[in-house]
C-alpha cells in the first residue's frame, strides 16, 4: 500500500487523533467514562504507545526499527501505521501494514495537488517533531471531516518551554481548513491553542 492510496479514503467520516499525554488516558471531561468506549467508537489514529491503551484503527510510529514499540504495534494490528521507514537493511519490515511516508515534509504528500494549498511555509517545510502531529496530517489527507486531538497538553513537566501557539500545529491548521477539515482540541486545559477547543460530542462515530 502506498500513501497516495489513502488519500481521501475516509471522507465523510470523523475521526480522533490521540497522543500520549494525561488527556488521552483519562479525560477529565467523560467524568468517570471510561475512554476506551470512546475510542472503541470512533475512527481512531493512535500515535507512538497511545496504540496501548485506544485500539487504534490507523497508526502513527515515528520510532526506529529496533524500538519495542514495534512488537506492540503488531499486537494492536491497525489497518495501516504510518512511518519514516520501511525496511530494514535486510528487507525486513516491522509492520505487515506499513505505509511509508515520502519525507518529513508533509506538504509533499498530504494534497495530490500542493501547488494549490495556501502559501503557510514559506521558504521552510511543514515539519513538526511530534507524532501526533503526522497523525493529524494523515487524517486530513484521508479525508477525515471534524478531527478530535486529545492526549497533546504540553505539560510544564514535559514540556517546559512550549509555545501553547506553536506555529507549526497552526499551519497545518490552515491547510486543514483548505482542505475542508476541521480539527478540534478535546481537553480544553491543553497548553496547545494553535486548535479551537470541542467536545466529544461534535465528532460522528463510526
Amino acid at each position: 500500500m502506498q500513501l497516495g492510496d489513502l488519500r481521501g479514503w475516509m471522507a465523510g467520516h470523523d475521526a480522533v487523533v490521540v497522543g500520549c499525554g494525561p488527556s488521552g488516558i483519562t479525560d477529565a471531561t467523560h467524568r468517570g467514562h471510561a475512554l476506551k468506549y470512546e475510542y472503541a467508537e470512533h475512527w481512531t489514529i493512535g500515535c507512538n504507545r497511545a496504540v496501548q491503551f485506544c485500539d487504534p484503527d490507523f497508526a502513527v510510529c515515528i520510532e526506529p526499527f529496533r524500538d519495542p514499540i514495534w512488537p506492540i504495534m503488531r499486537e494492536a494490528s491497525p489497518l495501516a501505521v504510518l512511518a519514516h521507514i520501511h525496511l530494514d537493511r535486510r528487507g525486513k519490515s516491522p509492520h505487515p501494514r506499513i505505509v511509508k511516508m515520502s519525507g518529513k515534509d508533509v506538504l509533499r504528500w498530504i494534497s495530490d495537488k500542493p501547488a494549490d494549498l495556501p502559501n503557510v511555509s514559506g521558504s521552510h517545510p511543514l515539519i513538526v517533531g511530534q507524532s501526533p502531529f503526522f497523525g493529524l496530517a494523515f487524517a486530513v489527507m484521508m479525508g477525515f471531516e471534524t478531527i478530535g486531538l486529545i492526549g497533546v497538553d504540553l505539560t510544564p513537566d514535559r514540556y517546559p518551554d512550549a509555545k501553547p501557539s506553536n506555529n507549526g500545529y497552526g499551519k497545518l491548521n490552515t491547510i486543514a481548513k483548505h482542505m475542508g477539515s476541521r480539527i478540534i482540541n478535546l481537553n480544553p486545559e491543553s497548553r496547545l491553542r494553535a486548535f479551537e477547543f470541542g467536545g466529544w460530542e461534535e465528532i460522528r462515530t463510526k
